[in-house]
């Protein structure tokens, strides 16, 4: 166990850049890869206050989009009234999708490297004592 200690300590500074870069590539990946909708669909009482919101939509499904860049959120039946966000939200929502891919994937990275290292240390370890 002191052998497989010392390796990860030995190793663990290549893991966690390794896990960062890991985690640039993976938001790269998923900014790129995830178009930025025109508009996002929510429920109208969601929010406290939208009377500054003069239009409401009601649609028929889930995928029902009025417009092409549409994306629907909290859609729950035909009678739900529904108000078109823009500008800005969809920006932090697009942020906040990458920022969330690249934590999950760093962690992922680490995870499995760590648990790579181990197995790899202790089978070493065993042919060695033998």
């Amino acid at each position: 166990c002191s052998r497989i200690r010392q390796s990860v300590r030995k190793y663990g500074i290549r893991l966690m850049t390794f896990s960062a870069v890991g985690a640039l590539l993976s938001a790269t990946v998923v900014f790129c890869s995830t178009p930025m909708p025109e508009r996002y669909l929510l429920p109208r009482k969601a929010f406290e206050y939208t009377d500054d919101l003069e239009e409401s939509y009601y649609l028929t499904s889930e995928d029902d989009t009025l417009k092409a860049g549409d994306r629907i959120l909290g859609y729950e039946s035909e009678q739900t009234e529904m108000v078109a966000f823009t500008g800005n939200i969809a920006q932090l929502e697009r942020f906040r999708n990458t920022v969330t891919g690249a934590i999950v994937s760093g962690f992922l990275i680490f995870g499995a490297g760590t648990l790579l290292m181990t197995f790899t240390m202790r089978n070493g370890v065993h042919e060695n004592e033998k």
